[in-house]
């Protein structure tokens, strides 16, 4: 969670003013619901990588979190790309490397732990 709220600290005062602004799609959700939205999917990565911290150890579950732990900074980075930077290119370039990353996390993970794969 700690380490989840760096990307916090250089998105919440963006909220306001320069992501007010942007263009964005309907779909889109209404600014109260990013904090409790974030601390869930934060929570969730946490108990995921106990999960495969805690598990047999094995060359699958070494590779796992080393998948997890390259997600989890690209998450981070992420934030500070797009709110701190305003580079909302770059951020879609970064994003679609995270979510490969993601991928990764999640195929190398359910060999090694089920809960922490659907986590």
């Amino acid at each position: 969670m700690v380490l989840g709220a760096a990307g916090g600290i250089v998105t919440a005062p963006q909220i306001a003013n320069w992501y007010a602004h942007l263009n964005k799609p309907f779909i889109n959700l209404p600014n109260g619901l990013f904090a409790p939205v974030w601390t869930f999917l934060y929570a969730s990565m946490g108990v995921s990588f106990y999960l495969l911290w805690n598990s047999a150890a094995s060359p699958k579950k070494q590779k796992a979190i080393l998948l997890f732990v390259i997600q989890f900074l690209l998450n981070i980075v992420w934030s500070f790309i797009f709110f701190y930077l305003h580079k909302t290119g770059w951020a879609f370039a970064e994003i679609l490397l995270m979510r490969l990353f993601i991928l990764l996390t999640i195929i190398y993970s359910a060999s090694v732990q089920k809960w922490a794969a659907w986590l």
